[in-house]
Formats: structure tokens, C-alpha cells, sequence
């Protein structure tokens, strides 16, 4: 994939029950992309995750491939604290 990021960046969220407050979309032809942040939420309230960030990696596991229901369930056993490495494409620096 030709893709250029801008910026990649490791994320640690830490979940507090209530789930870690952001949506996925896509999965093996697109890759992984954060469709929604929960106002409020843990990912709000850490401010790094966007949405549009490209998700590559949950802690040790490489996202490239897999659908979003495997990806879902690698964050289901991620546990409390949840590591991730995401990308934001270049382009994305359009928006105000």
C-alpha cells in the first residue's frame, strides 16, 4: 500500500468498564479506521484518537488482513490496557 502517513503514534487506553468510547469500521481491503469517538468516552477523554485514524496494531497484533470482527474480538482480549499504534493519513489535514 502506497499510502503516506502523516503520523503514526502509539495510543494507551486504559478501559474503565464502560468500554474504551470509540467505533471501527472497514477491515482487510481497507484497513482498520476509527468511523466514530464517543463524546465523553475513554478515547475522548485521552484526545488522541480521531476520527479517520487508521488503527495498524492492537498491542502485539498486526491488523493488516483481518476483518472487523477479528479485530473487534483482538480488542475484547486486549483487557484493561490497550495499546494501540495509529496512523493518520496525510491528507486528513484538510479538515479547519
Amino acid at each position: 500500500l502506497g499510502t503516506e502517513w502523516a503520523e503514526v503514534e502509539a495510543v494507551e487506553l486504559l478501559n474503565d468498564g464502560s468500554g474504551l468510547g470509540f467505533g471501527i469500521v472497514g477491515g482487510r481491503s481497507t484497513g482498520v479506521v476509527v468511523k466514530t469517538v464517543l463524546p465523553g468516552g475513554v478515547a475522548d477523554r485521552d484526545g488522541r484518537l480521531q476520527s479517520g485514524d487508521h488503527i495498524l496494531q492492537i498491542g502485539d497484533v498486526n491488523l493488516r488482513g483481518l476483518g472487523s470482527d477479528q479485530v473487534a474480538s483482538v480488542l475484547r482480549q486486549a483487557g484493561a490496557g490497550v495499546r494501540l499504534v495509529v496512523a493518520r493519513p496525510s491528507e486528513a489535514g484538510s479538515e479547519g
